[in-house]
């Protein structure tokens, strides 16, 4: 296996990983892995496949989400009481 295949591997792990954590509780990602057909992180052939079938997720999607669900948006993962630190961009 070469450099680039072994690292591709690794991360193509790695990823199904985060699908499998992300399905436990974040909504904002669980609903795009929904409409991409991923239900669990075997689902995933390779990085290609994954960027493939997952959508960009977009400014006015993250917008969106936190209006809707406030005040911090369907994008946790784990409930707010695990977090330490909570910050936001304005984009630019």
């Amino acid at each position: 296996m070469s450099g680039r295949a072994e690292i591709e591997a690794l991360q193509t792990q790695r990823l199904r990983a985060l699908i499998s954590e992300l399905r436990k509780g974040n909504d904002f990602y669980g609903s795009r892995l929904d409409d991409a057909g991923i239900k669990t992180g075997d689902d995933i052939a390779s990085l290609a496949d994954f960027i493939g079938r997952m959508p960009f997720t977009s400014k006015m999607d993250l917008v969106w989400d936190r209006e809707e669900f406030p005040p911090y948006g369907s994008n946790l993962t784990y409930p707010v009481e695990r977090y330490s630190r909570y910050s936001q961009s304005s984009g630019t």
